[in-house]
C-alpha cells in the first residue's frame, strides 16, 4: 500500500504514477533495513566502499532469506559497483562504477534506482567531495541514471550531527539545483530531502539526499 505520508504527490513532473512512488517507496524499506542491520558492525572511521558492500550484503540476505519481507521482494535485485556502459571511450578498470542500484525486474525495460555514496566527516571528507564531480554531478552531468528522473545521494554522517550535515548541504549545494524540500518518504529515515537539478542535457533531475548516521 502506498504510503500516504511519503511525500511524493509532490513529484509528478518526475515520477509517473502509482507504480513508481511504491517503487521508490520499496527501494527506501529496503536501503533502511540494510543501514540497520549494518549500523552494529560499521565503525565512525570506516571507509565508503565497506559501508556501501555492508549495507548491500545485508539487504541482498534480506532479499533471499526473507521473501515475506516485501510483497513483492522476488522482484527486486540489487547491483553494487555497477559499471556504467555505452562509453566506449572507458573500458575494464576504467569504467565509472555506480555505487548501489536498486532494479525491479517486471516491466520491462526494468526501472532501476541509482545511489551514489559518499563519507561526511569533518575535516577529511567535506560537503564538497559530496556535491563535486565523483558525487552529486555524476547525475548532473548525465554519467548516471541518464534514463530515469529521479535518484539517490547516500551520505555516510562519520562526525558531527544528520542535521549539521543538512544544512551545511542546503548552504552548499551548486547553482544549478532547486527546490530543496525535506521529506519523509518512510518514517525511519527522516533526515532526508530532496533537490532538482538541471542536467547537461536540457533535463532536469530529482535527487533524493538521505543522510545515515555512522558516528
Amino acid at each position: 500500500m502506498l504510503n500516504s505520508n511519503s511525500s511524493l504527490e509532490h513529484f509528478d513532473q518526475f515520477i509517473v504514477g502509482s507504480f513508481q512512488r511504491q517503487f521508490i517507496i520499496d527501494v527506501h524499506r529496503m536501503l533502511y533495513r540494510g543501514y540497520r542491520d549494518c549500523q552494529k558492525k560499521v565503525q565512525s572511521d570506516m571507509y565508503e566502499e565497506y559501508i556501501t558492500g555492508c549495507i548491500g550484503d545485508y539487504i541482498d540476505e534480506l532479499l533471499k532469506g526473507n521473501p515475506d519481507f516485501m510483497k513483492q521482494s522476488k522482484y527486486y535485485f540489487l547491483k553494487e559497483e555497477d559499471p556504467v556502459r555505452g562509453e566506449p571511450e572507458k573500458q575494464g578498470k576504467y569504467r565509472q562504477r555506480k555505487d548501489l542500484v536498486f532494479q525491479f525486474s517486471i516491466p520491462t525495460p526494468r526501472i532501476e534506482f541509482v545511489f551514489e555514496a559518499k563519507r561526511l566527516k569533518s575535516k577529511t571528507h567535506p560537503v564538497t567531495n559530496y556535491i563535486g564531480k565523483e558525487g552529486l554531478q555524476c547525475f548532473v552531468n548525465n554519467e548516471y541514471a541518464k534514463k530515469y528522473q529521479f535518484a539517490g545521494m547516500l551520505g555516510y554522517v562519520q562526525t558531527d550531527t544528520l542535521s549539521y550535515w543538512m544544512n551545511d548541504l542546503k548552504k552548499k549545494l551548486p547553482q544549478n539545483s532547486s527546490n530543496f524540500k525535506k521529506v519523509s518518504i518512510i518514517k525511519e529515515l527522516s533526515e532526508e530531502f530532496t533537490t532538482v537539478h538541471a542536467r547537461t542535457k536540457n533535463t532536469d533531475i530529482l535527487i533524493f539526499h538521505v543522510l545515515l548516521d555512522f558516528s
